[in-house]
């Protein structure tokens, strides 16, 4: 008998605690896009201080100032109180669909990195948005050895559509064109998807989900397509991705350039980029989604920066182009026969919600060039596409220039990123004993101790 009160005052104490929760954010109002529907990509931050994503973070702002943080501090996305927050001022500032990137490799025991999308689901505002995801196989580099070129197997396919129709597609909020579920892929990266053959396995993808009742499955491919402004090579993106089994094209964002002089002419590229490409694919059967990135800025984990405009990251001075480019981009998006259209409303995105580790997030928080308005990037979403600049309600913060923020995870400057032991956690199957991974394709910043761009 004991016991069972024992038992049933932890359940009630469980239950009151979670009730403070939902009842510390208060109610959403929707901001109305018009005959738009905004979209933002949303990083799967880490559940703990030591993963790379944080520990990234948090050592460029000790050797740098706190530049990059976000308001709520470096948090667990798990905490539902982290995803009302998130989604409140996502809805209130115009952003009304997540895209989450999720991982599924061939070498993985379970799909990784998709509590965030998980908690999402599970969240109070979560029936006021839509969401899809952003698939990739993620081609990481010696995580299993001898087997990153081996091609995708039928069956392993066949799992991905099953666990999407599962887990995803059956909510009453997931993106969807026509009924068709949309998925977003990394396929520039999918090189074991690519060996199978794309077509292929998208062909597998479309008749695996036939069982669940779906008539169709909307693919679309991230593809950038262009070197230096120059992205004429987009014409035969199109076409080819067309013959690879996809519907549309887009990219984890256009950004700047080297060429261009500085960032206050990204919105003027950016427009002419959309105008264009959104003609062409007004004449050709792949259409395009347009997508506009909050300024790239990899400084965090690279040193020296690629692919950055010269400003002076520690004032405001990208929010003057960000509202330039934003802009730009809706007044070019004439070509609705060119574009994506979800419920009567053309499709864009924005990388990212909280790429954080790119210094490219319009989630509230004192990130690069965004100057002391935590909300700066994410108002200015807000009164390009819905006429509103909302101070949005916040929750109370610690005090001081550099404070942590009331979810913050907690940290201090020996948190690394081990190889091993996070890849194993994540669901990986692991075999190598290297912890100082370095990072694909950037030549530079290495997961291990000196993880993080250096100070300067």
């Amino acid at each position: 008998m004991r016991k069972a009160i024992f038992f049933l005052t932890v359940v009630g104490m469980w239950i009151l605690a979670e009730a403070r929760v939902w009842a510390s954010v208060s109610e959403v109002t929707s901001l109305d896009t018009g005959d738009f529907l905004v979209g933002a990509y949303y990083m799967p931050p880490a559940q703990t201080s030591r993963h790379r994503i944080w520990a990234s973070v948090n050592k460029w702002n000790l050797n740098n100032g706190a530049y990059d943080w976000p308001y709520l501090g470096m948090y667990d996305p798990t905490k539902p109180e982290v995803m009302e927050w998130q989604t409140k001022w996502a809805l209130e500032h115009g952003v009304s669909l997540f895209i989450f990137d999720w991982y599924f490799p061939p070498y993985s025991k379970k799909p990784i990195w998709e509590q965030s999308v998980n908690s999402f689901i599970n969240s109070n505002n979560a029936k006021a948005m839509k969401f899809s995801l952003y698939f990739t196989s993620v081609k990481l580099p010696k995580a299993v050895p001898n087997q990153l070129d081996l091609p995708a197997s039928e069956e392993f396919i066949r799992q991905v559509a099953r666990y999407w129709a599962e887990h995803y597609f059956n909510q009453p909020n997931y993106l969807k064109v026509g009924g068709w579920p949309v998925v977003f892929t990394d396929a520039p990266d999918m090189s074991d998807w690519k060996a199978f053959g794309m077509s292929r396995a998208i062909g597998l993808l479309k008749e695996t989900l036939e069982g669940y009742g779906y008539e169709g499955l909307y693919m679309v491919e991230e593809n950038g397509a262009y070197v230096d402004g120059d992205y004429s090579g987009y014409r035969q993106v199109l076409d080819r991705s067309r013959a690879d089994g996809f519907d549309a094209v887009t990219s984890y964002g256009y950004d700047y350039r080297p060429g261009l002089p500085d960032c206050s002419t990204y919105g003027t590229y950016l427009g002419k980029f959309t105008s264009e490409v959104l003609g062409w694919a007004a004449g050709s059967q792949t259409k395009f989604i347009p997508s506009l990135r909050a300024f790239y800025d990899d400084r965090i984990r690279i040193n020296p920066p690629t692919k950055v405009c010269p400003y002076d990251y520690k004032t405001d001075a990208l929010v003057a182009p960000f509202e330039s480019a934003l802009v730009e981009w809706k007044k070019a998006y004439t070509r609705t026969d060119g574009g994506v259209i979800v419920e009567g409303k053309k499709l864009v995105t924005i990388s990212a919600w909280n790429e954080w580790v790119e210094g490219q997030s319009i989630e509230p928080g004192k990130r690069l060039g965004g100057g002391s308005d935590p909300f700066s990037f994410l108002k200015k979403v807000g009164k390009i596409f819905g006429g509103s600049e909302l101070e949005s309600e916040r929750p109370a913060q610690s005090q001081g220039p550099n404070a942590p923020g009331p979810y913050d995870l907690g940290r201090d400057s020996t948190d690394v990123f081990n190889f091993d032991n996070q890849m194993a956690a994540d669901g990986f199957i692991t075999n190598t004993t290297n912890s100082a991974l370095v990072m694909e394709g950037s030549g530079a910043v290495s997961y291990g101790s000196d993880i993080g761009g250096a100070a300067g």
